[in-house]
This record gives C-alpha cells, sequence and structure tokens, in this order.
C-alpha cells in the first residue's frame, strides 16, 4: 500500500487516478458532455460542501471586481475548482478502496 498524503491531510493525486479523470473528462469533451459533467461536479460540491462552495464564489467576488461591483464566477473558475475537487475525491476513494484490501 502506497497512500499519500500531503502535510495537510489532503490526498497525493497519483498519475493513475490523473489518467483516468482524463480519459472520462475528453470522452465527454468528444461527446459534448463536458459542460453538464462541471455542472454535475458544482451542484455536489454545492450540495455536500456549502461552506466550502460558497467561500469560493465569496473569495471570487472579492478579487475580481468592475467599478466596485463582485463580477459573477466564470465556467471556467467553476471548471477548475470542480476537476480539483473531484481528482481529491476520486483519489480519496481509491485510498480507501486500497485501504480495504
Amino acid at each position: 500500500m502506497n497512500i499519500k498524503y500531503t502535510v495537510d491531510g489532503l490526498p497525493i493525486v497519483s498519475r493513475e487516478t490523473i489518467d483516468v479523470f482524463q480519459r472520462d473528462m475528453l470522452r465527454r469533451c468528444t461527446e459534448g458532455n463536458d459542460s453538464e459533467f462541471s455542472l454535475e461536479i458544482v451542484k455536489r460540491i454545492v450540495k455536500e460542501n456549502p461552506y466550502l462552495a460558497n467561500a469560493a464564489e465569496e473569495f471570487y467576488g472579492q478579487t475580481n471586481q468592475r467599478d466596485g461591483k463582485p463580477l459573477e464566477p466564470s465556467e471556467d473558475y467553476y471548471f477548475g475548482i470542480g476537476v480539483t475537487y473531484e481528482l481529491l475525491r476520486k483519489q480519496a476513494e481509491s485510498n480507501n478502496l486500497e485501504r480495504k484490501e
């Protein structure tokens, strides 16, 4: 068993987890489902981890303003959050399976 974590306790994402995720995302992109998938991830984050979702949105609004008014986060912003969250989730899932073996 070769499970590794950062000093903060987050799983270190393996190359294998990234490769599997990229294959899945590329398949979804060629099928035209990438936006739908990103939206699913964001909805799950909002449901399962609302404080994280709110903090990300508030931080974006505080650091991205025009004429003193916060801008709405872009699709790319949500996509980046979604990819990071999903990779950490998939790695944690893989680590749990490996621990059980």
